[in-house]
């Protein structure tokens, strides 16, 4: 006997309406579905074109989140101005393009991207750009800039940007190989933090000073130090730098990989290293790592929604970057590049079973039902079908995307970046 569908097909006219109103039905609701498992699998319909369909994910997810911000503000009556409301409006304005058109010039010279997969990729587009904006920034007046960053104006400590004074404490810096780290001279200090809390405070500053004056004698010294203070009338390597060895790029480095995890205890490993770039005089290379460990509970805010999770001890988070920064004679005269980018998140349960704490697969099914729903004709004739073909298509729908291969998934992002949107 053949299926319910047949029948309606050789039956004598009086069905066959009914069955071609079920059949483009149920091929919108395929065509549905298949456009948002595409872009799960490296295999879509854009893999011939991954590093375009890396661009357009960032900053359209980059515009959305510009829209929403302001939206949210101006039901709530609230203005900003200054550098949230310059970075805003660079998704907002024309020159959106400019930073689009800089990040395929970037793909084009780079190898860093060869063997990413398309979440790795996107990450390496995002936290391009969003270098690329805090080196533009550099060269533009305070009303102007996407950073808050300040700078110091005399010697000796010229150019150095102050919160790089304020963090140099936190985690451990490798200048060519010259180590300094505040925990051991603490250590060796025997001072007892909370009965000699101001002797602490000023070996705090003694030790901030000591390595910010080391780096900035090292970085002044050299080729491209001294071309960069001539081609800008201050010292562009030296701010750049200083900046990039301080949370400012750190933040960078977590907004393009999870911003949207926060985690509750445990400890965090930070290490800076500058060293000079091989076979290119004019260039310095700098690697920020961060690794979090014995964290017992963290936070996700994927989606706008604070969910809370407990975790083993033995999860971890690692991420680290290896940047570029190229002094040349032009203007502006510093460029930088991202060399290589690793992220690492491994969430394990008190069993040590990874904790599946996205929820694309859930959003996905449900965008899918909405835009089904949405069709007045499409919602008469499932209304009309039977209750248990309905849930067998309902279970399928939901084991579709369950059994979608994680490797090249592309999650959600709520932070300032990426956002994976379904498209047909």
């Amino acid at each position: 006997m053949g299926s319910r569908a047949q029948h309606l097909q050789l039956d004598d006219g009086e069905h066959r309406p009914r069955a071609l109103e079920v059949g483009a039905v149920f091929w919108r609701c395929k065509q549905l579905l298949q456009s948002l498992v595409a872009p799960l699998s490296l295999q879509g319909p854009t893999s011939s074109a991954p590093t375009e369909e890396a661009i357009r994910q960032v900053f359209q997810g980059l515009a959305r989140e510009a829209v929403e911000r302001r939206q949210q503000r101006l039901s709530m009556g609230i203005q900003v101005s200054g550098p949230r409301a310059n970075r805003e409006a660079l998704y907002l304005a024309p020159q959106r393009v400019s930073w689009e058109q800089s990040i395929r010039s970037f793909l084009d010279r780079s190898t860093a991207y060869e063997g990413c997969d398309r979440e790795q990729l996107q990450r390496l587009v995002a936290l391009q750009h969003f270098l690329e904006v805090d080196v533009a920034d550099l060269h533009l007046p305070a009303e102007q800039r996407c950073s808050e960053d300040q700078y110091f104006e005399r010697a000796p400590l010229e150019d150095v940007c102050m919160q790089f004074l304020m963090d140099v404490t936190r985690g451990v810096y490798i200048l060519e190989g010259s180590r300094y780290e505040f925990e051991e001279v603490l250590a060796k200090s025997g001072l007892n933090i909370e009965e000699e809390s101001l002797l602490v405070e000023q070996l705090k500053e003694d030790f901030s000073h000591k390595v910010a004056a080391d780096l900035r004698r090292r970085l002044v010294e050299s080729s491209a130090g001294k071309l960069a203070e001539n081609q800008a009338g201050y010292n562009v390597l030296v701010r750049g730098a200083t900046s990039l060895l301080s949370q400012s790029g750190l933040a960078n480095v977590e907004r393009a990989c999870d911003a949207q995890l926060v985690v509750s205890g445990g400890d965090q490993e930070l290490i800076f290293e500058l060293k000079r770039a091989e076979d290119e005089a004019e260039s310095w290379d700098f690697i920020l790592t961060c690794e979090k460990t014995n964290f017992n509970g963290f936070m996700s805010t994927e989606g706008g929604e604070t969910r809370f999770f407990h975790c083993s001890s033995n999860s971890r988070i690692f991420r680290s970057a290896v940047v570029r920064m190229t002094v040349e004679e032009k203007y502006p005269p510093l460029s930088i590049e991202v060399l290589e980018l690793r992220s690492e998140t491994e969430l394990l349960d008190e069993m040590d079973q990874p904790i599946s704490w996205h929820r694309v697969e859930d959003r996905r099914l449900v965008t899918v039902v909405k835009e089904i729903l949405g069709s007045m004709d499409v919602v008469r004739t499932l209304a009309s079908l039977p209750v248990r073909l309905l849930q067998r298509c309902w279970t399928k729908a939901q084991q579709t995307f369950q059994s979608a291969p994680r490797e090249g998934e592309l999650p959600l992002y709520d932070r300032g970046g990426i956002e994976l949107h379904s498209h047909t």
